[in-house]
């Protein structure tokens, strides 16, 4: 039982690029973790008790528990707690998950400065999310000082692991020209990677630059199915240049 509650309690947990990310594989995890209801309420005691006992893994399932709320109410003070321990053992994915808390002020107070630390540690592991992450936090001066070089810096390291979102952040870095000599045609390239990977804004951007002719050859067909993916993908700006183009 253990070993399934795991399964399903860390798929998505291994993260693609910002905040939104984390939490949208979390919902991912959300969905799966109510199938197996009934035996996280069955197995809910054990977990306790092997968690009182110091296992690594327990607390971290714990954690998660509390943090979702399945099978018990949730509870963001008791999921940082248990978080926390497990994090302590090492485990990476749950020191990701203390630095969301520590962003948004779940079950702890709100602190930018120590949500950045955790993600720089995982960052420099290596971990094209955080990477991501830290990137963001440059660009936006989040938790530390405001630096678009350094932001163009880690986005490009997590960009070139697969991250769309890094991917995404370079292209638009590219167009304006922030952090980086202005390149309409590496803007067109990075936001085709990330737009290929399903990033409904990247996919929107995407459609603008083949409509405008901006970093490739204008293209209105191409403009018009990558702007109707993203329209697809639910993103309202997506949809509105859409019909203007087809206006």
């Amino acid at each position: 039982m253990r070993e399934m509650l795991a399964a399903f309690l860390f798929t998505g947990i291994m993260l693609t690029g910002c905040s939104k990310a984390i939490d949208t594989q979390m919902n991912s995890v959300h969905h799966k973790v109510s199938a197996v209801k009934s035996d996280v309420e069955k197995d809910y005691e054990n977990l306790i008790v092997q968690a009182n006992q110091g296992d690594a893994l327990s607390q971290a399932q714990l954690g998660l528990i509390y943090y979702y709320g399945k099978g018990i109410p949730q509870d963001y003070s008791k999921a940082f707690y248990w978080l926390q321990q497990a994090a302590n053992h090492g485990d990476k994915e749950m020191q990701g998950m203390l630095a969301l808390m520590y962003e948004h002020g779940r079950g702890v107070d709100k602190n930018d400065t120590k949500a950045f630390e955790l993600y720089k540690n995982l960052a420099n592991e290596g971990i094209g999310l955080y990477q991501s992450k830290i990137g963001d936090m440059y660009l936006k001066g989040k938790g530390t000082t405001q630096s678009d070089a350094k932001a163009f810096e880690w986005f490009n390291k997590a960009a070139n692991q697969g991250d769309a979102a890094a991917q995404y952040s370079l292209g638009v870095m590219y167009a304006k020209g922030k952090g980086i000599s202005q390149d309409d045609t590496k803007a067109f390239e990075w936001t085709q990677e990330a737009a290929n990977q399903g990033h409904a804004i990247a996919q929107r951007n995407l459609g603008v630059m083949y409509a405008k002719g901006e970093g490739v050859k204008q293209n209105i067909v191409s403009a018009k199915e990558w702007l109707r993916k993203s329209c697809d993908k639910g993103y309202q700006d997506g949809c509105e240049y859409y019909q203007k183009i087809n206006e």
